[in-house]
């Protein structure tokens, strides 16, 4: 685990802002086309080092930016005349793949199926993530083990860790695409929903 020091905290959140700015306004385009859309924490330096996280300070600084996007994406599918699937993921420990996520068509029913029940896990955290102008307890939040996808077991040299990953799997399906997810008791996921804005 990289431990050395991280600096230039005014730059990091600087970054943070861009990416939330950049992602506010939704292409409906797209993801009619696409069928999904998402965003995700690609923050210099964190996602380049192992098991390194932000400090907690930082992390709810990412939860305010995931939710402005999620708000103003929620504005926008609210437009559409058709379902839609919008959710906000917040990951333990492995907050960096805390996301925002948005679908229509037929990955609606991938997404609602995409984090079974499959044992305990830790104990939801959100006071931890819960900004003060983010408030997460009036979501309806669901918990489970972290989703891994596993597309790399078909090659020869990763048999041994495949049959490892799979002896600790809690459940296990394919996609359409052929490719194996397994899900395993490595970290907790929370999806957080809310009603869209008509609703509220």
């Amino acid at each position: 685990m990289d431990r050395k020091k991280i600096r230039g905290w005014p730059g990091k959140l600087r970054r943070l802002d861009r990416l939330r700015d950049k992602h506010l306004e939704l292409d409906l385009d797209a993801l009619l086309t696409e069928e999904l859309a998402y965003v995700k924490l690609w923050i210099d330096p964190f996602y380049r080092l192992d098991k390194r996280n932000p400090p907690m300070w930082y992390r709810k600084r990412c939860v305010s930016a995931l939710v402005a996007i999620h708000d103003a994406w929620a504005r926008r599918l609210a437009t559409l005349d058709q379902p839609s699937y919008l959710a906000l993921w917040l990951y333990h420990p492995n907050f960096l793949g805390s996301q925002v996520v948005a679908a229509v068509g037929s990955h609606i029913a991938w997404y609602e199926r995409l984090f079974p029940s499959g044992g305990p896990v830790r104990p939801t955290p959100l006071p931890d993530f819960d900004a003060p102008d983010v408030d997460l307890a009036s979501w309806s939040w669901s918990a489970h083990p972290e989703l891994f996808p596993d597309d790399i077991a078909p090659h020869e040299r990763h048999r041994a860790w495949a049959r490892s990953l799979m002896r600790r799997a809690v459940a296990s399906r394919t996609d359409e695409h052929g490719v194996l997810h397994v899900l395993v008791r490595h970290g907790s996921v929370w999806v957080g929903r809310r009603a869209p804005p008509a609703a509220r």
